[in-house]
């Protein structure tokens, strides 16, 4: 048995790759006699053991025969199937007839990617067969022109071999046109056209073609039990001999001139034959297409269910095979498990080819770049079953697993995760936590500040200014490392206890107050920090930690837009994550701060109240259920009836609180200042000439017209009783 899969080499190292998003092994060295294993690693990340032989095992690598493995699967049963995929390449410039070589090379060009793109497809829906892939580079003189694959075979089983292969093959430029007769008797010569065989021609013409011999038949016969009726043929008569065994052949042609001769284009188009005709458009991939659906349809015909519609494919994180409920589509809304995501949404889709028929192409690795760079496989030769394994694997490239619907088995489900692959979620709000983003962000200012810029001004104060510099770039670092890591894991947050969130927003703070500025990524950040209670019932019941504004410093959050129709107020927005909205007027609006001046919750009636009395208001707002908290979440509005969707007039979240006698969280009174509250929360939000407003593409009522213009209305027209009575009634909330 193998040397390299026994005892404890039968372990390797295997390294999660971010980029690629695969589990992939790196090199590994053993100590036998103490039964100990090591890898030496260059980064940090998540690495893990695994046994090769399973690994080799669930990719369908098969073992040499004298390799003892325990307990192993049986190998796939392939049907005795053959396929032939034959593809005629006209590879020939005749500049008088061809046209100008940047045309003509064009053409060229993307012939050649049709057939490295079928040749992608085929190998990998095609299941249980034996494929045989040829290319045939024809001109005018070689007559063995059929492209050698690098075992010197004259056919190719893997897509890396012909598509190298295609890089290497070029036009000859010649006086004279192509002879499509080379092409045929090549293909008689090379190809399985001869036999009955399941043979798929494809011939395609890229310039001006002609023949040299006329094959004349003098009377009607039979080849093979095909009926030829007398006659003179060119190379109609070889396709008579390849169509004559049960083969299909077709065309991509550059002009149908080419082709006067009736036996080729009846040969074609008859339906006995199943051929296709198409032109050449190289704006499109309708070509690549029309073959693709061409060939797997009569494929399907011919030998049944072997082209694969649902997928049975490596999920790279853990090298195991899934199965989807359905085939795999752009945009499906199938849902292989009980998450509420989608197939579609749990698959890394930028890795994904998508048609222009929106069918899907997998992204595909072998082993030889796998394990090709380990040592223990490449000293005696015993392993080059792997180390020269070029055959293509096509994967899915997944987010995160499509039929687990807790893929890391970190007891969130997917749709939650923010790291749906890796168990690993940042202790927001803990002292480690802090200490890391330090230690990032101190890091990061290495040579990014010159310390001696100063150093002509002599004395104490170039001294600060350095000092003070160099604390502004750590803090604006530290923010861009708490932003980020808000950013990946948002989806989670709540597991963040309130006590630990709240923590990490005074530190976040803190690093505002040092970076000294409030820009635009850092004002509409400011949303993503503000926690607010489940509902206006837990607010009420909690009533001690909540500070209630006046009139005066609620009006940012009372706006009606100027397309105001009969109570209701409609906002467009220019920001696809803000969807445009409709509400009615907001006069009622109330808005609280925490106690810790940080956190802040924006309440609106769940109904018109336009037409109700003023008694039959005020009984109506003394319920606390008939309130909602306002959101810039829409889904989150959508599922939860106790949020209402209006991010203009939304609650935020402070940088540097003001108005009230906030504490910290130790319990100390926290030292509050207007000028620094005007700095940070309110001129960003103004930002005249800018206007940033609460959110991106939503931008109503910020300016202090429109302020004033709030708190008109509200005199004019609300029952203020409601306001002026409400923290004193708040214990009578039924």
């Amino acid at each position: 048995s193998l040397e390299e899969f026994q005892g404890i080499k039968r372990l390797n190292v295997f390294r999660f790759d971010e980029d690629e998003r695969m589990l992939l092994p790196v090199e590994t060295e053993y100590d036998v006699k103490n039964n100990k294993l090591s890898a030496e690693v260059n980064e940090t990340g998540t690495y893990c053991l695994m046994d090769m032989e399973i690994w080799l095992d669930n990719l369908d690598v098969e073992m040499p025969a004298e390799n003892i493995v325990p307990a192993p699967k049986s190998a796939p049963q392939k049907q005795n199937a053959q396929v032939n995929l034959v593809f005629m390449l006209q590879a020939n410039y005749n500049k008088s007839t061809d046209g100008s070589e940047e045309d003509y090379n064009q053409r060229f060009e993307f012939q050649k990617n049709i057939i490295r793109k079928m040749s992608r497809v085929v190998l990998s829906k095609l299941k249980g067969v034996d494929l045989k892939i040829y290319v045939i580079a024809y001109s005018n003189v070689e007559t063995d022109c059929c492209v050698a694959a690098p075992d010197g075979n004259k056919y190719f089983t893997d897509y890396k071999s012909i598509s190298d292969a295609l890089d290497d093959v070029n036009y000859k430029k010649t006086s004279s046109p192509a002879n499509r007769e080379i092409a045929f008797m090549c293909a008689e010569k090379n190809t399985p056209v001869k036999s009955n065989s399941n043979t798929f021609v494809y011939n395609l013409i890229n310039g001006k073609s002609t023949y040299n011999s006329r094959h004349i038949i003098k009377e009607n016969t039979y080849i093979n039990g095909y009926y030829i009726s007398a006659g003179t043929y060119s190379d109609g008569y070889y396709l008579e001999r390849i169509t004559a065994y049960g083969n299909i052949y077709s065309q991509v042609y550059y002009d149908l001139n080419d082709f006067p001769e009736s036996i080729l284009s009846a040969a074609i188009k008859n339906y006995s034959r199943g051929g296709i005709s198409v032109p050449i458009d190289t704006a499109t991939d309708s070509n690549f297409e029309s073959i693709k659906e061409h060939f797997l349809n009569k494929v399907q015909q011919r030998l049944g269910n072997v082209v694969s519609d649902t997928y049975d494919i490596i999920v790279p994180t853990k090298w195991k095979k899934i199965t989807l409920k359905s085939k795999l589509t752009t945009n499906g809304t199938t849902n292989s498990d009980t998450d509420s995501l989608t197939d579609w949404e749990e698959v890394d889709t930028s890795k994904l080819k998508i048609n222009s028929d929106n069918s899907i192409e997998l992204p595909v690795f072998c082993m030889a770049d796998l394990v090709g760079h380990l040592t223990k496989f490449n000293q005696n030769g015993d392993y080059n079953f792997l180390v020269n394994d070029f055959s293509p694997r096509y994967y899915l490239p997944i987010l995160s697993d499509p039929t687990d619907e807790d893929t890391d088995d970190d007891g969130l489900n997917d749709d939650v995760d923010p790291d749906r692959l890796v168990m690993n979620t940042p202790p927001f709000g803990t002292d480690e936590y802090f200490e890391e983003v330090r230690q990032k962000a101190a890091k990061s200012f290495s040579g990014t500040y010159n310390r001696t810029w100063y150093a002509d001004l002599g004395g104490l104060l170039p001294l600060y200014i350095n000092i003070q510099r160099e604390k502004d770039v750590i803090a604006k670092a530290e923010l861009d490392i708490m932003m980020k890591d808000v950013n990946r894991y948002e989806k989670c947050l709540y597991t963040v206890s309130d006590e630990n969130w709240l923590r990490f927003c005074e530190f976040f703070n803190e690093c505002v107050m040092e970076y000294g500025t409030v820009d635009e990524e850092l004002h509409y950040f400011r949303l993503k920090l503000n926690r607010t209670p489940s509902s206006f019932e837990e607010l009420v019941n909690n009533k001690d930690n909540w500070y209630l504004y006046d009139k005066k410093h609620t009006r940012y959050h009372m706006n009606n837009s100027n397309n105001d129709i009969n109570n209701v107020s409609i906002y467009i927005s220019k920001n696809d994550y803000y969807p445009s909205y409709s509400t009615y007027w907001n006069e009622y609006n109330m808005k609280f701060v925490d106690k810790y001046g940080m956190n802040e919750v924006v309440v609106t009636p769940n109904k018109d109240l336009s037409g109700m009395s003023n008694d039959e208001i005020y009984d109506y707002l003394t319920d606390a259920t008939h309130w909602q908290i306002l959101t810039d979440d829409y889904k989150k509005a959508q599922n939860d009836q106790n949020f209402k969707y209006d991010p203009v007039n939304v609650g935020t979240y402070n940088y540097s609180a003001y108005d009230f006698d906030y504490i910290n969280l130790d319990g100390t009174p926290k030292k509050t200042s207007s000028l620094s509250h005007d700095k940070y929360d309110v001129q960003p939000y103004l930002k005249d000439g800018e206007n940033y407003g609460n959110v991106p593409g939503l931008i109503y009522g910020n300016s202090k017209k429109q302020r004033d213009k709030n708190e008109d209305y509200y005199y004019d027209n609300a029952n203020t009783a409601v306001f002026s009575d409400y923290w004193n009634i708040g214990d009578k909330f039924r």
